[in-house]
């Protein structure tokens, strides 16, 4: 029988090529899907912002990079009113090819884990409306559509997503 091999381990600014890789990877993803929210916006200065102000996580399997998540205990959109001590989540990309393998699972599995270690209430996000498959995806994983927010200059519309952290039972696989 072949072991499969996942890791997940905290990146700073020396994988900046390879997050800002997965996150093309998703913008490309996305945009033949017809949303076009992400395009543009992970400039490689937003990127390396992002490893510098933000725990960004990189996962790989079997030796490669195919997805990342970054979290941060400060709110990353208008959309979030109150100051509920929450784990916001950003940036949350699979590649294309290794999609629906279970791997966008995994990485929430990991910010829910974090979330609870820190203590924080909530786990929250946004993420663009409109994208069926997405939202049923993070609702399958125990988190609810809270509102919406805009931005109107840019006339894309998003959802927020929470979780409560106490609700959780989800556990990271063992490698």
């Amino acid at each position: 029988m072949t072991s499969l091999t996942i890791k997940i381990e905290p990146v700073g600014i020396a994988q900046l090529d390879t997050v800002k890789g997965i996150l093309d990877g998703g913008d490309r993803f996305l945009q033949s899907l017809g949303f076009k929210h992400w395009d543009n916006f992970y400039t490689v200065e937003r990127v390396a912002q992002y490893l510098k102000e933000r725990k960004v996580y990189l996962l790989m399997y079997e030796g490669s990079p195919v997805g990342t998540v970054a979290t941060t205990p400060d709110k990353n959109s208008s959309g979030w009113k109150d100051d509920i001590p929450s784990v916001y989540v950003s940036s949350l990309a699979v590649l294309p090819e290794y999609q629906e393998k279970g791997f966008g699972s995994v990485l929430l599995t990991l910010v829910e884990e974090e979330a609870q270690a820190l203590g924080a209430l909530k786990i929250r996000f946004d993420s663009i409306q409109d994208c069926d498959w997405l939202s049923e995806f993070y609702v399958r994983r125990g988190y609810s559509i809270v509102g919406k927010w805009g931005k109107p200059f840019k006339k894309f519309e998003y959802y927020l997503y929470e979780r409560d952290v106490k609700a959780q039972q989800t556990r990271l696989p063992q490698t």
